[in-house]
């Protein structure tokens, strides 16, 4: 038996002359520094739109509960079925269209997290649709809110880590955003926990020691390596915070498994009963 001889690939990088020409291109021609100069550019626009929004209060750090987004946790909208407030009150107060479905009794649940890309777009984002049975105890109706919540929050994010869509990928699962909804979410349910309340439990820094915390981890809220998809604080080390802990009435409330009491909405049964009409059903 012969021995076993590698051929020359006539099509590898290594001998195709386009191959060739465009690697002079990148490397002696000037593409690759042109590259990373506008690649360095757009990094350096990213950290400075950061550093003000820091330096307007927008985004703090915190011992306890790490990185918090204001514009998260404590903004409202003036929207149908956005922010924390609103999905507490349609669950609380049962308000939604009773569906129809010949077994269950329940009720209709929307909630929806977007973002604005462009003045000349609507916003982008995630809705969903629920079922709720009615007449559920209030700790059950805080469990399901928050199953909900967590839900939309890890999908809006995945959307926005669709660069094409929204802010190029840049903002999907900062280490604030979880952890903020989180908070928002906490001080609808518990309003003892106001901002000021929230901030005293997390050990608020200063703007001046938030910056300099930011600057100590470059790309802080664009590096992968600090992308954060859990609804718990990532802690960046620092001389302030000798002993982190995330607060315990941030953790009182545990989600309720989709299948027990709450559900997804359904077209099928919950508007036609199960028995589709011949033409208009969407799946």
């Amino acid at each position: 038996m012969s021995d076993f001889k590698e051929f020359e690939n006539p099509w590898s990088a290594e001998n195709s002359e386009w191959f060739g020409e465009e690697k002079d291109k990148w490397f002696e021609g000037g593409k690759y520094n042109e590259w990373f100069k506008e690649s360095s550019e757009y990094n350096d626009k990213i950290n400075q739109k950061y550093r003000d929004a820091i330096k307007k209060g927008l985004i703090v750090y915190t011992c306890n509960c790490g990185w918090i987004d204001r514009t998260h946790a404590f903004m409202e909208s003036n929207r149908p079925n956005i922010s924390a407030d609103k999905l507490w009150k349609q669950i609380k107060n049962e308000t939604g269209t009773k569906s129809n479905s010949p077994n269950e009794s329940g009720f209709l649940v929307i909630y929806r997290q977007d973002a604005t890309v462009t003045s000349f777009l609507p916003p982008i984002g995630v809705t969903r649709k629920y079922f709720v049975e009615y007449g559920l105890d209030v700790e059950v109706k805080e469990k399901i809110a928050l199953s909900i919540l967590q839900e939309v929050s890890i999908a809006f994010e995945e959307l926005q880590s669709y660069g094409s869509l929204i802010g190029r990928g840049d903002s999907s699962f900062e280490p604030a955003d979880l952890v903020s909804n989180l908070l928002g979410f906490y001080s609808v349910i518990r309003p003892s926990l106001s901002e000021s309340k929230i901030f005293e439990l997390a050990k608020r820094f200063s703007t001046k020691d938030s910056l300099n915390l930011f600057d100590q981890y470059p790309d802080t809220f664009t590096n992968i390596k600090y992308k954060n998809k859990k609804f718990t604080p990532i802690f960046f080390p620092n001389k302030k915070c000798s002993n982190p802990i995330f607060p315990l009435e941030f953790q009182e409330i545990e989600p309720q498994k989709k299948g027990d009491n709450y559900r997804d909405w359904s077209e099928l049964w919950d508007i036609y009963a199960g028995k589709p009409p011949k033409k208009g059903l969407t799946w």
